[in-house]
């Protein structure tokens, strides 16, 4: 297996992500700017795209 690198919009912010090594992760990518983690496809490997966010980087809000 080859690790070819793939360049990927992420579709909820719409930042390129480039050189990713999607065969390595099955098709996972973390988007550079907004976080979220992206299931996509690439050559030889079909699967519906789908998304989920690993972290907040917001700070918590307490209300008073």
């Amino acid at each position: 297996m080859t690790n070819t690198e793939y360049d990927r919009v992420c579709p909820l912010c719409g930042t390129m992500n480039r050189s990713l090594y999607l065969q390595e992760t099955k098709g996972l990518y973390e988007c550079e700017k907004c976080g979220h983690v992206i299931h996509t496809t690439y050559p030889g490997f079909r699967r519906n795209i789908s998304s989920v966010k690993l972290h907040d980087t917001r700070r918590p809000r307490y209300d008073r």
